[in-house]
């Protein structure tokens, strides 16, 4: 299957970002949780092991799968047919992984996240429209938010994103505007929350939730 994914030594410390903003991802990965522990999680794309290893100290069931055996994940395999039976995880983390597939094959990855997703999905993916923060405080209360504001005329994506980082494609370039991706990152049977992360605003998240199955 055609992909491109990093290898272990993409994952040191300047994966973090500048002034470590990658961190701002992280937390909002976590957050986004609506499931208690010890429910089970699958991670696609174990990375650098930061989410995972903090899901487990607090108290999650953690399985990782990765293309790359490298990174000693739980499971090597392709999101694209995963060795699961249907409904095995409460929770399927896949953040920063589906560009690192065409396009083309996205809708058949998210098929399979939503096929062995009990109660949450959350991913995420890279996000190159431009935004607008704002951060206003009215006597005690407080308003943030972010808006993201696309280009008019939007440019192919540059050939060194595959080349440095294997990115087949990125919200905001030519041929990937957000509604579209958004839609074929949301399969059937799912409530969509999609947030943009105040922080890190180049990563778009879509959060997906079965309402009966997180209220019981």
């Amino acid at each position: 299957m055609n992909s491109h994914t990093p290898e272990a030594g993409h994952y040191n410390y300047s994966y973090l970002g500048e002034d470590f903003c990658r961190l701002f991802s992280y937390q909002h990965q976590l957050n986004t949780l609506k499931v208690p522990a010890p429910a089970s999680v699958l991670l696609i794309g174990k990375g650098d092991g930061f989410v995972s290893a903090t899901l487990a100290d607090m108290g999650y069931s953690i399985d990782t799968l990765d293309v790359a055996d490298d990174l000693g994940p739980s499971h090597v395999g392709d999101v694209r047919a995963m060795p699961f039976e249907d409904g095995s995880y409460d929770i399927v983390f896949c953040c920063q992984v589906l560009e690192h597939i065409p396009f083309s094959d996205v809708p058949k990855a998210v098929g399979e996240i939503s096929r062995i997703a009990r109660k949450q999905i959350i991913i995420s993916v890279p996000d190159q429209r431009r935004f607008l923060s704002f951060d206003l405080k009215v006597f005690r209360f407080r308003f943030t938010g972010q808006l993201s504001i696309p280009r008019f005329r939007p440019t192919p994506i540059p050939e060194q994103r595959y080349k440095e980082m294997g990115h087949f494609w990125e919200v905001g370039y030519r041929d990937y505007p957000g509604n579209k991706v958004i839609t074929a990152l949301t399969p059937e049977g799912w409530n969509r929350d999609v947030q943009r992360v105040i922080g890190m605003p180049w990563h778009l998240f879509i959060c997906l939730d079965r309402k009966s199955a997180v209220a019981s």
